[in-house]
């Protein structure tokens, strides 16, 4: 292959290249004393440009270098040369629907970073991520630091297509920002050696002790294997693109933790709007899917039933705890450093349990040692147990748990060669993100007989491992927004027929033969509806359902718009058809987000600024609270820059007031609203709770 000759061509150009410096540095001997020498090779004077073949010695400042002007400010430069840095691999840790990890490392040559990768495997990927990352452990100002700028070597004959991209990322300096490596306009090294200029900008940096900057590399549908290079990585401040202060300052007092649900004699004490008691009988039977439901289930199952009830609603969010677009040094969730509680409904996903929303090792640096407990193991089962951990720590606070699963695409999973002997998932690799290839015929070849059926029981084991080690229930949502057609369950890919069951025999599959008995299951399909009937196409059936729901987003709002109409019409057809089925009721999911992403971000969600309807949460609230739903459940805080769903504070001010996200005071309000619940508003009644005595009778079709 042409690829595995790409080091002995790159071996031939750096041993000429060496011989040609060799050459002009002896010419400078001659001709200098050896001070002056000394000192031309302390200011980096002999490093001509890479890997250039028939070139003179150029004399190069550190402007000429990074094609600094004289509106910026070099924050810190690794050219090399004089600077090389603590720069190593990342490891499995940043690595993303990569699986060439092997393969992988870092080094520095030839007063460059080399970077020796593999993406063979992963043409079909979109978003193929490694990274190398530098450790500072006395911390860098970067203070005012917004752009990086670096050289990107990479070699033609190793690809047959596809391109880059690179992502800046840092904890410390709150940097997550990305961008296309242009792959048309570079200039020519030598050969089908190819050198592109990347810049990626961000938000001004104010943190005067970085410790870490990690920049992925990302392949996008590319095959490339063999070496890049990275040179004169530069982080500086272009004074000109300094960002307007978008953000404000809170001026609303936190008061909404006052308010305590509570469970007396056997019933539920919520609040209206107002502030007036509502009392709720809690129901001490109730028809489930699984009539072996643990005792918790059934009382959480007789919880969520009384609040749908009442006027009371609670407040999910995807990810709570481990997604969060605010400052990191404040804690893990931005609902928490806005008003000092978690949601009340927080939302897993099985991503975070193959190592990719969450990981034995992120657990082991943040919560096993804000814990002070034994540290995981970084293998499969180890990524289990992190995510059961989380979990469980998320329902000490006073949450509960909802499940989803953008399972992989099955006919894409391949074997991960770690093989424990003990648990089936260990045998497969599920990292990645595959659910939108729609591509395998999955659907129909995953129940019994079916080519991916061995893949897909494997990862159910994995489901049914973390389920056994989380400590309550859990809302499980498995095959969501199926009525749509960007997963690879959705309607266009398997009939009405196969949809059903392929649902029927995942319960069954936990229930009965995996023995899981801590899932309340959940029907939430997208929101096309118009109709209880339309509703009821591809529902799998009384017998294997508990909660219905749907997902609706809000794209671009606007105080003018009608979407509160029609989200309104979906609640009345799923609410009507929870109704008729003697079903739990739930607003699965929803939220404001743009049709296409700001300016430098990677996806759509709130603005930064300029929101039209500040008031969301209330309208949202508004609708839920006259409903059955028991919750509504807003996507993730990814980042500022990968989309997120509520405001955020970036700091706190000299006195308490918070600094941020421009709907604070519009999202404290809603928390101090007597009937929005929050984990700190229920987390008293749900401890009552387990003193209620609730039995469970199987659902009818």
């Amino acid at each position: 292959m042409i690829n595995g000759n790409w080091g002995m061509r790159e071996g031939d150009r750096v041993k000429q290249m060496k011989k040609h410096l060799r050459k002009k540095a002896g010419i400078v001997v001659l001709l200098l004393t050896g001070i002056i020498i000394i000192s031309i090779v302390w200011m980096g004077f002999l490093k001509s440009e890479p890997m250039k073949e028939n070139q003179d010695t150029q004399v190069a400042d550190v402007t000429e270098l990074t094609n600094v002007t004289e509106n910026e400010k070099i924050q810190q430069l690794w050219d090399f040369s004089k600077c090389c840095g603590n720069w190593y691999y990342g490891g499995s840790d940043w690595e993303y629907q990569y699986s060439g990890g092997e393969a992988a490392s870092v080094s520095v040559e030839q007063e460059m970073l080399k970077v020796s990768v593999d993406y063979s495997g992963e043409k079909e990927n979109s978003w193929s991520q490694l990274a190398v990352c530098e450790w500072d452990s006395e911390g860098m100002n970067l203070i005012g630091a917004n752009t990086l700028r670096l050289d990107f070597l990479f070699d033609t004959a190793s690809m047959s297509g596809g391109g880059f991209l690179i992502k800046v990322y840092s904890n410390h300096a709150e940097i997550d920002a990305n961008a296309a490596v242009d792959m048309e306009h570079t200039e020519t090294v030598s050969g089908t050696l190819k050198k592109a200029k990347v810049e990626v900008t961000f938000d001004e940096i104010t943190n005067a002790a970085v410790k870490d900057l990690n920049i992925c590399i990302v392949g996008n549908l590319t095959d490339y294997k063999g070496d890049l290079w990275l040179d004169n990585i530069t982080l500086l401040q272009e004074k000109g693109k300094a960002a307007n202060d978008i953000y404000v300052s809170s001026t609303l007092s936190v008061t909404g933790s006052t308010v305590q649900a509570d469970i007396v004699a056997g019933q539920l004490i919520t609040f209206d709007e107002t502030g007036e008691d509502v009392i709720i009988p809690l129901s001490t039977k109730v028809e489930m899917t699984d009539k072996a439901a643990t005792d918790e289930a059934r009382q959480i199952y007789s919880y969520l039933q009384a609040v749908g009830n009442s006027p009371a609603v609670i407040f999910g969010q995807q990810g709570n705890t481990h997604h969060k677009a605010g400052a990191s040094m404040l804690s893990y969730s931005d609902t928490y450093d806005i008003t000092g509680s978690y949601a009340g409904v927080i939302g897993m996903d099985a991503l975070s349990l193959v190592g990719n929303e969450y990981s034995a090792s992120r657990y082991n640096r943040e919560l096993a040692a804000a814990l002070d407990a034994e540290p995981l193991p970084q293998t499969a089962a180890g990524n289990v147990q992190a995510a059961a951990a989380l979990t469980n720590y998320n329902i000490e606070a006073g949450a509960i748990i909802t499940l989803s699963a953008h399972m992989p695409n099955f006919s894409l999973v391949k074997e991960s060669g770690n093989y424990d002997g003990e648990h089936s998932y260990s045998r497969y690799d599920f990292s990645g993100y595959t659910p939108n290839t729609v591509t395998g015929d999955v659907m129909n070849q995953i129940l019994p007989g079916g080519k991916y059926h061995d893949e897909f029981t494997a990862y159910l084991d994995m489901i049914a491992d973390y389920a056994k080690q989380v400590k309550g229930t859990i809302l499980f949502r498995p095959f969501h927004e199926n009525t749509g057609s960007w997963f690879w369950w959705g309607a266009d890919f398997c009939s009405t027929e196969v949809y059903q069951n392929v649902f029927r025999y995942t319960v069954e599959y936990f229930r009965d033969i995996k023995e899981v008995h801590n899932f309340i299951y959940v029907y939430g399909p997208s929101c096309e509806a118009a109709s209880t009937e339309e509703y009821a196409e591809r529902y799998p059936g009384d017998e294997y359902v508990d909660m219905v729901g749907f997902d609706m987003y809000n794209i671009n709002p606007s105080n003018d718009d009608t979407w509160f109409r029609d989200f309104e019409k979906e609640v009345t057809i799923v609410q009507e058809f929870a109704r008729q089925h003697n079903k739990l009721f739930a607003i699965t999911e929803t939220g404001a987000a743009t049709s296409s992403p700001d300016a430098g971000d990677n996806q759509t969600a709130l603005h930064r600024s300029g929101n039209e309807q500040l008031d969301w949460y209330q309208n949202m609230m508004s609708v839920a609270a006259a409903s059955d739903a028991s919750y509504f459940l807003v996507w993730a805080n990814f980042s500022e820059r990968d989309g997120f769903y509520t405001p955020y504070v970036k700091a706190v001010n000299e006195d308490g007031s918070l600094y941020g996200h421009e709907m604070l005071d519009y999202f404290i309000d809603f928390f101090n609203y007597p009937n929005s619940m929050f984990a700190v508003n229920q987390k008293a009644a749900l401890v009552k709770l387990k003193d209620i005595s609730v039995s469970a009778v199987s659902s009818k079709s």
